[in-house]
């Protein structure tokens, strides 16, 4: 066998690998995601004038995309298409404002960000650092992970 055909194998063998430990980070990051989500946000108080759907948990979603031999990122993200909508007649509903619009992103740009709006909201001001903490966790295992395989 020639030594680019034996370079394009253990190649091939790596390319395998890694997209094995990238589809394990994105898998594992979905998962410290939701917990950090129900740990940060939903365990931080108990509402008391509205039902929770917990459709947030539910939003989180991922990928793996490659982009070259060797070369793979991960997105893990909230998808707000599976959370429902459902304006009320008494003023905010299920995931839509006061105006009865639609609310979904503002709730995840709220929950990453801080929330904003009326001085009434017993939760203005508040943000979670779910992002920062799912991204130290996911890096450790990432970089576990990774030595098993590699």
């Amino acid at each position: 066998m020639s030594i680019k055909a034996q370079l394009q194998q253990i190649t091939k063998k790596y390319d395998t690998k890694l997209n094995l430990v990238a589809e394990q980070v994105m898998l594992e990051t979905k998962n410290m995601l939701r917990e950090a989500v129900d740990e940060l946000w939903y365990k931080s108080y108990s509402p008391t004038d509205y039902s929770r759907t917990y459709e947030l948990i539910a939003a989180v979603e991922g990928k793996v995309i490659k982009n070259g031999q060797g070369n793979y990122c991960i997105e893990v993200y909230f998808d707000d298409a599976l959370m429902s909508v459902n304006p009320s007649l008494y003023g905010w509903g299920t995931h839509s404002g006061f105006d009865k619009g639609d609310f979904r992103k503002g709730l995840i740009e709220s929950i990453i960000h801080g929330i904003k709006g009326s001085n009434n909201n017993p939760r203005k001001g508040e943000a979670t650092n779910v992002i920062e903490v799912v991204q130290q966790e996911a890096t450790k295992y990432a970089n576990g992970i990774i030595k098993k395989y590699i």
